[in-house]
């Protein structure tokens, strides 16, 4: 008499763990909020490089 052999149960899975912020996340939120920043400097540089003030004259 021969039986079909049996295996035994596959342990559990491990429970995926719940995506939390993480230090890359917080890095790369804090580079985007640099180049922001430094997007708005450049524009008011920019914006104001040679204006003359002029009476007069409207400034934007």
């Amino acid at each position: 008499m021969s039986t079909a052999p049996t295996t035994p149960a596959a342990p559990e899975a491990p429970k995926p763990k719940k995506p939390g912020v993480n230090v890359y996340t917080v890095m790369l939120g804090i580079s985007l909020f640099a180049i922001f920043l430094a997007c708005v400097f450049l524009f008011m540089e920019w914006n104001s490089y040679n204006r003359e003030i002029i009476p007069g004259k409207p400034l934007f």
